[in-house]
């Protein structure tokens, strides 16, 4: 007479090791996409901080032409990047772009045009400009 016999625990073993497996999968899963959407939140707000900044920059610039029309561009230096302004004025006409270039990598680049109207600067056009890098 052969003897056979029961083992309900591998059974049990394999369940376990079954969900495990799946959570693991899950928990890796979710982890990653966490990291990826804190690395998006960071890239916004870096991206928004440069372009702020940029911003200021520009109008930084205008105030030194409303205050001396022969101003020609410059530096300024914020706390977490360095902005340079160019301005190109044609008997007046002022066009100014400035490019901001941040920590990590972050820049933004602007570009208006303004002229003196009735002894008031007056901008005609703002734009955020596509950075060419050589």
């Amino acid at each position: 007479m052969a003897h056979k016999k029961n083992k309900p625990g591998y059974i049990t073993i394999t369940i376990v090791l079954v969900l495990l497996v799946v959570t693991l999968s899950i928990t890796a899963t979710l982890s990653f996409l966490s990291t990826g959407a804190v690395r998006t939140a960071e890239a916004r707000q870096f991206g928004e901080a440069a372009f702020f900044n940029a911003d200021a920059c520009m109008e930084e610039g205008l105030l030194r032409i409303k205050k001396d029309p022969l101003y020609a561009g410059g530096e300024v230096t914020f706390p977490n990047g360095t902005c340079h302004i160019g301005v190109d004025n044609q008997n007046g006409s002022y066009t100014v772009q400035v490019y901001f270039s941040g920590a990590d990598k972050y820049w933004r680049s602007l570009e208006a045009d303004a002229a003196f109207v009735n002894g008031i600067l007056t901008v005609t056009n703002w734009k955020e400009q596509p950075l060419v890098v050589n």
